[in-house]
């Protein structure tokens, strides 16, 4: 019989004491909580009938008041359960609330009362907030919890999703507390931000996201008792109801209490079992091997099972990855299925396609049919099987493979093309209805997953065969390590001790969890017990207690303690910089010197670029003024004309104050004259403009703004030509002759302010761009090329501004772009923030635009909110209590900033680290043995049979993946196409642009409509190719880049001090698409409409949506095949270029390598010595 090895601790068995005292008193609690703002102790004032509890906006209980039902009694208790003071027939009602606010000597606060609705058993329970500072308050709450039946979490309107609520509630939520949400000052809510539809919605997900289970929510105001959304008394009845008929609930609740106790007891032998690990790590340590060592060892015997059972593992990886997949593939769903009997029904005998030559037209729409059927299959089959398995397929590391070439190979064949009878081939005779095409599309869909199946166990057998040899090389090396580990075997196996004495523990406490379920009592807590309390008298009825109001204290801000010195960073680059010299003189460090060379002249030369984006009434200016300092960005009234402006610190070739105003070529003039024609579908060039006519253009508002600009152009070329490729040199006084002209502005390609700021002197560049919103493609386009080029982008939005339909979508692809970079880039700031007219407004404005964001897949956005006006009036000097911009300036150096300048320091540092390690081994070669002399010769010799090696390495698997990102970027684009011109639908063709009467009318109206329906999905997909080119580009350099570190660790393994220099992976992709209208002749489309009626009643409108959609695809499907052939063309030819980049620079480094170890023992230097002391105290001073 084994020995009883746990015991409980004394604070478990104070707990076990309460737990029996609990069940022999039969007390059955419901305590409050809440933050302190919330209004708690005001609901559980308005609960019990009279001001008896303090309230007020700053935390004020300080201890745990206890209300019962009985005979007036009232008692103070102390620390350890001492009595303080007790008053049995009278309480002293105005010390009440002074006692409540004493929690340094005061423990709880007892008060009996008569009150009928709690019972023999009720007790109310009022704990301190849950976000108290004092750490008391929080220990003397979660103490009163362990013991309460149940929880009533109040929180106001404005917290819902904070995170100290979330949390609290989740860990109450995990102790399977049942708990009663309270959602107070529900007055605040403003429906015309947001319906209580939306809110209730928004709750409850965030709810569910954070796994939060409750009994009943409801939401309360104690300051306007007739709000229509006040639901205390709904929740006053349910609760005193519950409380009532608390004896029900005693056995149930107990045996859950009880429950909850067994999980702390487990949860306490886990953290016993986890120190008890860290003594034997600490041991470890004692012996010289790293505290990680003892892991190792545990990894190392299971990395010696895995790489002798390397077969069974690949292939069960490949199961698990590819069962689920394989189970759920449906290449056959709803469009696709009606594509099938649409092919189905041309097979049909009876089918027939016109009158004169009915046969062959009938047999060339079969084949359309077919051949658009199988082209979505295909489709299918690649979105949701092949790309898959072949993302699958790159996760298997290849640098060691034996057979690469072969592995390569049948990832190719992988690829699954379909013959065109692969329908056909399955069909029976007899009766097409569904039944028998859902049974045909099944057969179909199982036979392609079969195929597929067989390709890819074809890809796992080859990559077995391939990983044979380095699979046994592993194994070597693993026994060899634990070899070398084998005097941890001890230590280890006390580790495995631990844990099975942590196994044996948590048998034991077992006896204390309760047995059966808890369905009865979560049944009982779903019933509607409620209570009327109108009868009920209580000592509270002549009671009135008052309490004067707290102040409210401002937060301050709260200044962060800096991580990054830039002076002490310099100063630190400047002792580097001395040291070059003296690497330099020693020609065996040649290349450490060059790196070294290029890391500090990078850092010292460094500049961050910050671009502004948004909506062109964004306030984009004034927050650049309020960065800067002072009110000197150039204001455009216009936004159609607004240019890009760049601020940068002065020069020596510009001072402080000068502005360089750069003007478009006529070739770029040009381009954009017939780009923004297009849209109102005009053909004009920069020669044809002057003899356009206006009057003849359309009349929408989107065309009337096109038109405007385009005859500001018209005017301009006929009164100043002059300024076409022209660059003036003004000053920032002057600025405004030229932006806030429009005639000029047209002209405007950019300007660059030089002007001496902080912000400047730091070395940021801040780009101010067009607003998004521009009439005209071009600005938005060049925002994603800004975005690659961007260190930082602050995407503004105005107070209260609603995002737009081609905001959002623009916010989408600015997401897709920015997911592609290796850091967020982006901070969403809400300007003019002093137009809150209240706090609560404000936090309403911020909810509002995150929920947006994150609609627009957005995980995590950055949203602050800044007043920029107030923010300069403290810059310039002037009072103001606002510091929502010190905030986030705060936010964005510490965040973004400070990182930036860290990671140009990381790099100078790791180069002189290198240089560092291999100075030590030219010193440590001048003694070495004859033997290690023989070691550093087969080193020269890997180095020198490496170099032939790269020359050979096969890369064709990294243009595979290259061009199959570009395939699935091209594929996304087509399907999201569609989506995006339903959508447009209805912002542009609906019932207030269809205005008119008669049927005229309505089809001039219906024509223009359809024009810039057509227009906005042209712009939407020219932005898309602009996206897509950046995201290509990133994706490209990600997958070049993953494969020259993964190529680069493998040579690292055997030449530890190889210094690769990672050659430019970028792609330099830019379509410039020529996308043809959508829809040529719109009026080929006005017998759609007769009347307003029959369009939006009788199904019309449905009907052109379907036939606009299918007509403007087909375009659009075309445009964006001819843009991936082209920039597959770039990618093979650039891939070619960065094949020889890259195979260049592990030849340059492994040459210098072989050179080393050439040069290694020749010879010795005394002054190796001296840079070897100083290198090693330029790191010393890096700590």
């Amino acid at each position: 019989m084994s020995t009883k090895t746990f015991t409980l601790t004394a604070e478990e068995q104070n707990r076990l004491r309460k737990l029996t005292r609990k069940k022999e008193i039969t007390e059955f609690e419901i305590a409050f909580c809440g933050h302190f703002s919330a209004g708690k102790s005001t609901i559980l004032n308005a609960f019990l009938g009279a001001e008896v509890l303090p309230t007020s906006p700053l935390p004020t209980s300080a201890n745990i008041i206890r209300m019962k039902n009985g005979p007036v009694k009232l008692e103070l208790t102390g620390e350890n359960g001492q009595e303080l003071q007790s008053f049995t027939g009278t309480i002293p009602w105005d010390q009440v609330k002074d006692w409540g606010r004493d929690g340094a000597t005061i423990d709880s606060i007892t008060i009996d009362i008569p009150l009928p609705f709690l019972g023999e058993h009720g007790v109310i329970v009022d704990t301190p907030g849950v976000d108290s500072t004092d750490k008391n308050h929080a220990k003397m709450t979660t103490e009163q919890l362990f013991t309460t039946d149940a929880i009533v979490y109040v929180m106001d309107y404005n917290h819902v999703q904070s995170e100290t609520n979330l949390h609290f509630l989740r860990e109450l939520s995990k102790a399977s507390k049942p708990i009663f949400i309270v959602i107070n000052q529900i007055d605040k809510h403003d429906d015309a931000e947001l319906s209580i539809e939306e809110f209730q919605a928004q709750v409850e997900a965030t709810l569910e996201a954070w796994r939060i289970h409750y009994v009943e929510l409801f939401m309360t105001s104690m300051r306007e008792a007739h709000h229509p959304l006040n639901q205390y008394d709904a929740f006053s009845s349910r609760l005193k109801g519950i409380l009532a008929n608390s004896e029900a609930f005693l056995d149930g609740s107990y045996k859950r209490l009880q429950k909850g106790f067994y999980e702390t007891l487990r949860d306490r032998i886990s953290k016993d079992a986890e120190n008890a690990r860290e003594d034997i790590r600490e041991k470890a340590e004692e012996r010289g091997f790293d505290r990680e060592s003892l892991e190792e060892l545990q990894t190392l015997y299971e990395k010696e099972e895995k790489t002798r059972n390397y077969v069974e593992v690949l292939e069960e990886e490949y199961e698990d990855a590819t069962e689920r997949l394989y189970k759920n593939v449906h290449v056959f769903p709803y469009q696709t299925t009606e594509l099938v009997k649409q092919y189905m029904e041309s097979t049909a005998s009876s089918f027939k396609v016109g009158m004169l030559f009915s046969k062959k037209k009938t047999l060339e729409e079969r084949e359309k049919r077919r051949e658009l059927l199988k082209i979505d299959v295909q489709d299918n089959i690649k979105s949701q099987l092949l790309y898959h398995l072949e993302a699958f397929f790159r996760t298997w590391p290849r640098h060691s493979l034996t057979n690469e070439a072969r592995f390569d190979e049948a990832l190719q064949e992988l690829n699954m093309t379909l013959e065109d009878d692969f329908l056909d081939k399955h069909v029976k005779s007899g009766q097409k209805n569904n039944d028998y095409i859902y049974l045909l599309t099944k057969q179909v869909n199982d036979a392609i997953i079969r195929e597929m199946k067989r390709l890819a166990s074809r890809v796992v057998d080859i990559y077995i065969a391939g990983v044979k040899e380095p699979k046994q090389a592993e194994l070597e090396r693993i026994n060899a390590q634990l070899a070398n580990l084998a005097e941890l075997k001890e230590l280890r196996q006390a580790m495995d001790d631990i844990a099975t004495y942590e196994q044996q523990q948590l048998e034991e406490v077992k006896e204390f969890n309760p047995k059966g379920t808890f369905d009865e009592l979560r049944e009982m807590w779903r019933k509607g017990y409620t209570y009327d309390d109108v009868s009920d008298a209580t000592i509270f009825d002549s009671l009135t207690v008052s309490q004067a109001p707290e102040e409210v204290k401002e937060e301050k801000v709260r200044r962060a303690e800096k991580t990054f010195d830039e002076a002490e960073a310099a100063e630190w680059v400047e002792q580097i910089h001395a040291l070059i010299p003296d690497i330099q003189a020693k020609a065996i460090l040649e290349r450490e010197a060059d790196l070294i060379t290029k890391a500090v002249d990078r850092f010292e030369s460094r500049s961050f670029t910050i671009s502004l984006f948004g909506a062109f009434s964004a306030g984009k200016s004034s927050f650049a003024n309020a960065l800067l300092g002072d009110n000197m960005m150039p204001v455009s009234p216009h936004p159609t004309t607004a240019t890009v402006t760049i601020v940068q610190a002065p020069t020596d070739e510009y001072a402080h104050g000068t502005a360089v105003v750069r003007f478009k070529s006529r070739t770029a003039l040009s381009e954009e004259i017939t780009s923004v024609a297009n849209s109102i579908r005009t053909s004009l060039t920069i020669d044809s403009i002057p003899k356009w006519n206006a009057n003849e253009a359309g009349n929408s508002i989107r065309q009337k703004a096109t038109i405007d600009y385009l005859r500001v152009i018209q005017t301009s070329l006929r009164e100043r030509e002059e300024l076409i490729d022209a660059t003036k040199l003004t000053t920032i006084d002057s600025l405004s002759d030229y932006v806030a002209n429009e005639y000029v502005a047209c002209f405007i390609e950019d300007v660059t302010i030089y002007y001496d700021a902080p912000l400047t002197r730091k070395g940021i560049i801040l780009i101010d761009t067009p607003g998004v919103n521009s009439i005209h493609g071009r600005h938005t386009n060049l925002a994603f090329k800004q975005m690659a080029q961007s260190d930082a982008i602050f995407y503004l939005t105005y107070y209260n501004h609603s995002f737009s339909k081609s905001d959002q979508y623009f916010l989408q692809q600015v997401n897709q772009v920015n997911e592609e970079f290796s850091t967020d880039k982006l901070f969403f700031v809400v300007n003019a923030s002093d137009l809150a007219a209240s706090k609560h407004e404000l936090t309403s404005v911020m909810d509002h635009v995150q929920d947006q964001l994150k609609q627009n897949g957005f995980k995590k956005p950055r949203v602050h909110q800044v007043s920029s006006k107030e923010g300069l009036k403290k810059k310039q000097g002037l009072e103001s209590e606002d510091v929502s911009f010190e905030r986030f300036e705060e936010t964005f150096y510490e965040e973004t900033y400070e990182e930036l300048n860290l990671l140009g320091i990381s790099v100078i540092k790791e180069r002189v680290e290198q240089t560092l390690r291999t100075v030590s081994s030219y010193i440590d070669a001048q003694h070495v043995s004859v033997e290690e002399k023989a070691a550093f010769k087969n080193k020269q010799t890997i180095a020198s049979n490496k170099l032939v090696e790269v020359e050979e390495i096969s890369l064709r698997h990294v243009a595979r993946d290259a061009k199959r990102e570009l395939e699935q970027l091209s594929l996304y684009l087509r399907k999201r196409m569609s989506v995006v011109l339903y959508d447009y639908y209805a912002d542009a063709i609906n019932v207030s642009v269809l205005s008119d009467n008669d049927r005229k009318g309505l089809q001039m109206q219906l024509t223009k409509a359809i024009e810039d329906w057509s227009a906005l999905g042209e712009q939407f997909l020219k932005q898309e190719l602009a996206a897509m080119s950046v995201r290509l580009d990133y994706a490209v350099q990600r997958i070049f880049r993953e494969w020259a570190e993964s190529y680069e660790e493998s040579l690292k393994e055997i030449l530890p001090s190889l210094l690769f220099e990672h050659p430019s992976y970028q792609l330099q992709a830019n379509i410039e698409a020529d996308i043809p209208p959508f829809i040529e002749d719109a009026t080929a489309y006005k017998s759609y409409i007769k009347s307003k009626r029959a369009f939006f009643e009788e199904d019309e409108s449905s009907k052109l949506k379907d036939q606009l959609v299918s007509d403007a695809l087909e375009k659009a499907v075309s445009v964006v095949a001819e843009a991936e052939r082209e920039l597959s063309k770039h990618v093979d030819a650039r891939l070619k270029e960065m094949d020889q980049h890259v195979r260049h620079a592990f030849k340059d480094a492994l040459t210098y390598e072989q050179h080393r170890y050439e040069t290694l023992t020749d010879g010795s230097d005394a002054d190796l010595l001296a840079l070897y002391g100083k290198l090693k105290e330029a790191i010393k001073e890096t700590k």
